[in-house]
């Protein structure tokens, strides 16, 4: 029978523990339920849900508060069709209620750096304050499409951790998170 040697078991080991060790933490990046937040090398703080396989939902605030906007990005394959079209209509489900601030959003549709096609739907910065209110309150946001006359509900989120992270983007960007300023448009 053959012994193996100590250092066999050794680096096994060693690999293990480092795997296991906990990363350390970035001073930029904070996440409480379904929610994230990050601070940009901008100053601005985005607050995002989803990703993995689905859409994603964020929201992007100025320090002090100032132009917060909703956006909405599909999730897109490329060499696919993009899934939105400017001539399109989104809404806003909140907890199973649609809201009027669909009505501000607009679908934008551009060139990445790679020269890929690229597209969301983002909302006007003069709502922020109602914005937040209704992601404060809800339980769950749905993004719908109404295209070519057809609707359906592209994405679901839960809104749990939504004020979470809220409250640190307040402190991070400097805002009193119950009174947005005025949004400068």
């Amino acid at each position: 029978m053959r012994r193996f040697a100590p250092l066999a078991l050794a680096i096994p080991l060693a690999v293990a523990g480092v795997l296991a060790a906990p990363a350390q933490a970035d001073s930029n990046f904070w996440e409480h339920g379904a929610w994230r937040v990050r601070m940009t090398d901008t100053g601005a703080c985005e607050l995002r849900t989803g990703g993995d396989g689905n859409g994603a939902l964020l929201f992007s605030i100025g320090e002090n508060g100032y132009d917060g906007v909703l956006s909405y990005i599909p999730v897109w394959f490329r060499h696919d069709p993009l899934p939105l079209d400017v001539y399109d209509e989104i809404a806003l489900i909140f907890d199973g209620t649609p809201t009027w601030l669909s009505d501000e959003m607009a679908i934008l549709q551009g060139i990445d750096a790679f020269g890929e096609p690229t597209v969301e739907a983002s909302m006007t910065n003069g709502f922020a304050a109602e914005t937040v209110a209704a992601l404060r309150d809800g339980d769950v946001v749905e993004i719908g499409v109404t295209h070519e006359g057809a609707f359906r509900i592209f994405d679901t989120y839960s809104l749990s951790g939504f004020t979470a992270v809220w409250l640190k983007a307040a402190e991070w960007c400097r805002f009193d998170p119950d009174a947005l300023p005025a949004s400068l448009s």
